[in-house]
Formats: structure tokens, C-alpha cells, sequence
């Protein structure tokens, strides 16, 4: 009988739906995507801008030619790699990386859920409906990464016209992020690992 009843309350617990969880999710990236380009042009015209400039002078006078075209020199991507620009460059992506981060960490914690969760009036909490702590933040941002590699997979598929791979690909994505799309809980698998739960809010 305990079971039958707890099995009810699952059921009947207000979970944000698929849609809305999109259309939040949707928000959010175009929100991240803004701060990001914001990032990199105010880190271009302080700093990068110049760096590529003398990238530029010290390859044309190092290897005596104009042309900076990558399909007309084979050697601009290993001088590139081992010019001090590139470390420049990789600083420049773990910013624009590291910005993206603090918007879905920093945000679950303090309001609950993102901007794009508040305005669909949806929050994220632990399966006990407690606030979700930081190390619970940290661990659910990660895991949500995983599937971006099948995302990278997706790509490849199409570019080698690999069908099979790429339906297979397809249906992993889904399944991860609507594991329950015809129950009643919603929850995707990083939900699931970090017992966390994405619900309407009153």
C-alpha cells in the first residue's frame, strides 16, 4: 500500500513540462549567446585586436609573404599554434566558456532556475524540494554537458552521410533529455543523476 500510494504522489507532482523546459532552455541560450558575444568583442577591441595585428606583422616578416590565407599556406596553422596568439585565444574561449558557466550555476542557486525557467514560471530543486546547493549545481551543469558529444557525433554523421549513426545519435539525445517523455515526471537522465527535479512554480 505504501508503494502504491507514494507511486501516486510521484504522479501527481507538478512537473514543468517538455514545452515549457524548451522554450526556457531556448531563453537561456539566446541570453548566454549575448553575454558571450559581449564578451568577445569587449576582449577584442581591449586586447585581441592588437594581438592578431602582430600575429600578422610577425608571420608576414618571419616567413616573407602577404598571403595569410590558410587554403593558400600550409604553414600559417603550425606558426599560428606555436605563436603566443594562441594561448591568447584559448584564454579568450575558457572566458567566454567560463561566462556561460556562471549563468547556469550561479542562477539555479540563487533564484531557483534561470532567467528563461522564471519566465516560464519553472524552478529546479533537489527531489526533496529543497534549494539545490552549489556542488549539486556544478554536478548537474556538467552532467548536462554529456550530451553535446553526441552532438558532435550528429555533425559527423551527416558530413559521412552515415544514416544508421545518425538515427541511433538522434535517438540518444532524446532519450537523455526526455527519458520520461510519456510519463508523468519529465526528468531528464542529468536529473535523475543529480536527484533534482524541474517543477511549475505556485
Amino acid at each position: 500500500m505504501y508503494k502504491f500510494l507514494k507511486k501516486q504522489k510521484l504522479n501527481n507532482e507538478n512537473y514543468a513540462n517538455p514545452s515549457k523546459r524548451f522554450i526556457a532552455y531556448a531563453i537561456d541560450n539566446c541570453i548566454v549567446t549575448l553575454f558571450r558575444y559581449l564578451i568577445i568583442i569587449i576582449c577584442y577591441n581591449i586586447w585581441f585586436k592588437k594581438s592578431i595585428m602582430v600575429f600578422i606583422e610577425n608571420y608576414q616578416s618571419t616567413l616573407g609573404t602577404k598571403d595569410i590565407t590558410l587554403a593558400n599556406n600550409s604553414n600559417l596553422l603550425a606558426y599560428f599554434i606555436n605563436a603566443p596568439i594562441f594561448s591568447e585565444f584559448l584564454f579568450l574561449i575558457f572566458i567566454t566558456f567560463f561566462i556561460g558557466s556562471l549563468y547556469w550555476i550561479i542562477f539555479p542557486i540563487k533564484y531557483k532556475g534561470t532567467i528563461g525557467k522564471k519566465i516560464c514560471k519553472i524552478k529546479i530543486v533537489t527531489d526533496k524540494n529543497k534549494n539545490i546547493t552549489l556542488a549539486i549545481a556544478i554536478y548537474r551543469y556538467f552532467i548536462a554537458l554529456i550530451p553535446w558529444g553526441f552532438h558532435f557525433i550528429v555533425i559527423f554523421a551527416l558530413s559521412a552521410k552515415n544514416i544508421p549513426l545518425l538515427i541511433a545519435t538522434i535517438l540518444i539525445i532524446s532519450f537523455w533529455y526526455e527519458i520520461n517523455l510519456f510519463g508523468k515526471s519529465y526528468r531528464s537522465i542529468h536529473d535523475l543523476i543529480c536527484n533534482t527535479k524541474v517543477i511549475k512554480t505556485n
